[in-house]
């Protein structure tokens, strides 16, 4: 299963995921902190991930907690003292990532062997590949994920921190309530629903209210790409010029402003 098709499966878990740079752990967004709260749509999915990404899953969506084994001597021990347990694992550089829905919300907590991701944190997920090389692998399904009532059930040392609370979400997107109330596609519309950062990642350079960023379009490792506070672009790389966001994802999906928008709509 390829990279969007496992955000798709996700999605339709009701658990958000993210890109995340190739060969890197770090998030291909300029902010991942909109999507502990908000699940974004599959047509988002479906443009960041026409880019080659890894994925990464949110967790803390219906109190989705990983259990982080980094030792394997660690995880040998821990099954040793524990009943199979049938929920989905990934085998991970170092070690195991066990995934469990929790009746009492978890936190993230960290030790020297052993490390609890939850509310507040990501996981990479398969099929993304460790900045060392190692593709991560998934055994068993996500649709297959058991429910325990506390990671201390699993886990006795695990000390849950003070409840979290997710950062404040940004402002009220309009594009809901347009489509609540028209048959049609407005394009203002679209357009407070989508930014440059859904569609490319927004990691360079910010000078004097220009963006620079890589160019999707063409082998870039220059940042060539100049996003204006107006939000046109254009890459002193290709040559490409757009007037928006929308322009650009017509670009990567090789389709008109009329179909981009029919899609972005959705």
């Amino acid at each position: 299963m390829n990279v969007l098709d496992t955000s798709l499966m996700w999605h339709n878990l009701g658990i958000a995921t993210i890109p995340i740079l190739a060969g890197s752990k770090k998030p291909a967004l300029e902010s991942w902190h909109r999507w502990q709260s908000e699940l974004p749509s599959e047509a988002k999915l479906r443009a960041w991930f026409a880019i080659d990404y890894s994925l990464a899953v949110i967790l803390g969506w219906h109190n989705l907690a990983v259990i982080d084994f980094d030792d394997e001597e660690r995880w040998e021990s821990w099954q040793a003292d524990h009943d199979p347990i049938d929920t989905y694992r990934v085998r991970t550089r170092r070690g195991w990532h066990l995934y469990f829905y929790t009746e009492e919300t978890a936190t993230c907590w960290h030790s020297e062997e052993v490390d609890i991701k939850a509310q507040g944190g990501y996981v990479l997920s398969p099929p993304s590949i460790h900045p060392s090389g190692h593709r991560y692998q998934g055994y068993g399904s996500p649709e297959q994920i058991a429910t325990i009532d506390s990671i201390t059930e699993l886990l006795p040392e695990y000390e849950p921190a003070q409840s979290w609370q997710p950062r404040e979400r940004g402002p009220y997107d309009p594009f809901e309530e347009a489509m609540r109330e028209s048959c049609g596609i407005s394009i203002e519309a679209v357009k407070a629903a989508w930014q440059w950062e859904d569609i490319i990642p927004l990691n360079g350079r910010a000078k004097r209210g220009v963006i620079m960023a890589n160019c999707p379009l063409h082998p870039d490792e220059n940042a060539s790409l100049a996003i204006y506070a107006d939000g046109h672009a254009h890459c002193f790389g290709c040559n490409w010029h757009g007037r928006d966001c929308i322009d650009m994802y017509a670009a990567l999906h090789k389709l008109t402003t009329a179909e981009a928008l029919k899609e972005m709509a959705r």
